[in-house]
């Protein structure tokens, strides 16, 4: 029998991107969460703070992109990506 998901997850990939680069935010509810809500705003905490729709199929899962801005500082810095119940790390280069 397959475990359940008890709470939700929030997945970016790649992990570490450079400047420019591109990160697909992944954004899966758990099965007790949000019956009837079909978007998901995602907060990317550093130094751009840009809020990243994220639009739940049935399933409630849904992606969106963040674009690394190409003038971003030279330099390792973590970005965290928050949603109401759920957060990852990426490293940019």
């Amino acid at each position: 029998m397959a475990k359940q998901q008890s709470q939700s997850t929030l997945t970016a990939t790649p992990t570490t991107v450079a400047r420019g680069g591109t990160v697909n935010v992944t954004y899966k509810s758990a099965p007790s969460q949000g019956a009837g809500i079909t978007e998901v705003s995602i907060l990317a905490l550093g130094r751009h703070g840009d809020v990243l729709k994220v639009v739940r199929d049935a399933s409630g899962s849904g992606t969106a992109q963040w674009a690394v801005p190409a003038d971003w500082p030279v330099g390792p810095e973590n970005t965290t990506f928050q949603a109401d119940d759920a957060s990852c790390v990426v490293s940019v280069t």
